[in-house]
This record gives structure tokens, sequence and C-alpha cells, in this order.
């Protein structure tokens, strides 16, 4: 597994796992007391799950799509 990026708690992941999904790549979200972690199943899908990362938070206007990893 891959750490693909660390978000705000507050930031509601629901559209972007749902479109990882959608784009049949494997992840997992893991929680910490501040933080939540985007994790990948398959290093070899970073590329393209970080591509879909950015479509969707051009959908939600959300600045920290430069914050990618």
């Amino acid at each position: 597994m891959i750490l693909l990026h660390s978000f705000t708690r507050e930031l509601n992941l629901t559209p972007i796992t749902q479109a990882l999904r959608h784009s049949n790549i494997a992840h997992r979200v893991r929680f910490l007391e501040q933080t939540q972690q985007l994790w990948l199943q398959d290093e070899s899908q970073k590329e393209t799950a970080l591509s879909v990362c950015q479509l969707v938070f051009v959908d939600l206007d959300i600045e920290t799509s430069s914050d990618l990893l």
C-alpha cells in the first residue's frame, strides 16, 4: 500500500472514494486524530488516482488539489 495524500478530518472524501471506486482503483481511508489518509492498494495506479482526485477537486472547487503528492 502507498499513501496518496493526507487530508483534514473535516473534508468529506466520499466523492473521491466514489470516483476511485468507479475507476477500479483499490484504496482505503485511514482516520487519525486530526487527519484522514488516502491509501492505494497498488502503487502502479498512483498517477491515475492523482488524476481522478484532481478532477474531483476541480468539480468540488477545493483549493488543496495542488497539494497532492
